[in-house]
């Protein structure tokens, strides 16, 4: 059982893991395959090094001025060394990624579970960001992401080892699948190699069987948000990639998988 104090510490370590999240979505797209591979005797140590600094003007930010949340309050979202403003995207990655810790913690508890699923979101939540800002999905987040889920199944931790391996390979190549029709029914292409391999990096998680209703349920959150983005920003629809609705569906799917099968069928059972 969580004590609240337990509770509060682990959502200030959320908050600082959070904000070196941000550091990772903002460092990690502008090294290529070629770069990284001549980094990789310093492993990824440019992500933490150096400093945090101004985007802008590129002033180094101060320990004081880089508080979690805080600073951005008491600066009003603007960067005191040239005034230029602070998105918001800053202080609400770093409370989604406290959320990252919290989520697992008050599923699990405290464990190897919930150590794997603070692993897990964590992933997902630098892979969307990325996809939202850049369009592309990194195979250095993907493919990792995969093998930790085959690794972590071993002793069926979330899903029975056979099942996972299955779902991996299911979930690259169904994807895939139904790319080439969309492509060819649409005349371009219509579903990225990203979303293969992170369909196969949530199903070496899931398993296959959970397969089918994710993709159902991510599909389902992308059209919930196209009708809400036509209704509220009619002028300035934004579209937004297949990526995140994936990572969403399956960050459910990880803790309330069963309970969203069973409440999808008991819906359709009472018609």
């Amino acid at each position: 059982m969580t004590t609240p104090l337990e509770f509060v510490a682990a959502a200030l370590i959320g908050l600082l893991w959070g904000s070196f999240l941000n550091v990772v979505v903002y460092r990690l797209p502008q090294t290529d395959a070629a770069e990284l591979g001549a980094r990789r005797g310093r492993s990824l140590a440019f992500l933490a090094w150096p400093p945090s600094f101004c985007p802008k003007c590129q002033t180094a930010i101060p320990p004081w001025r880089n508080i979690p949340v805080l600073s951005y309050l008491l600066l009003r979202g603007k960067a005191p060394c040239c005034n230029s403003p602070i998105s918001p995207r800053y202080p609400f990655g770093e409370i989604v990624g406290a959320c990252t810790i919290l989520w697992p913690l008050a599923h699990f508890g405290f464990g190897i579970d919930m150590a794997l699923a603070w692993i897990f979101l964590s992933f997902l939540l630098v892979a969307s960001a990325i996809d939202l800002q850049r369009r592309y999905l990194l195979d250095l987040l993907t493919l990792p992401l995969m093998w930790i889920g085959l690794l972590a199944n071993i002793d069926a931790r979330f899903a029975v080892l056979t099942d996972a391996v299955l779902g991996a390979a299911g979930g690259y190549l169904g994807l895939w699948a139904l790319g080439v029709v969309f492509s060819f029914a649409l005349r371009r292409r219509a579903i990225g190699e990203g979303d293969f391999k992170l369909l196969a990096a949530l199903g070496a998680w899931l398993g296959w069987r959970d397969l089918p209703f994710l993709l159902f349920l991510a599909s389902l959150l992308g059209v919930c948000w196209a009708a809400m983005a036509f209704v509220f920003r009619r002028r300035r629809r934004r579209w937004i990639p297949f990526g995140p609705f994936l990572s969403l569906a399956g960050a459910l799917m990880l803790f309330y998988g069963d309970d969203l099968i069973f409440a999808y069928l008991d819906f359709f059972a009472r018609w």
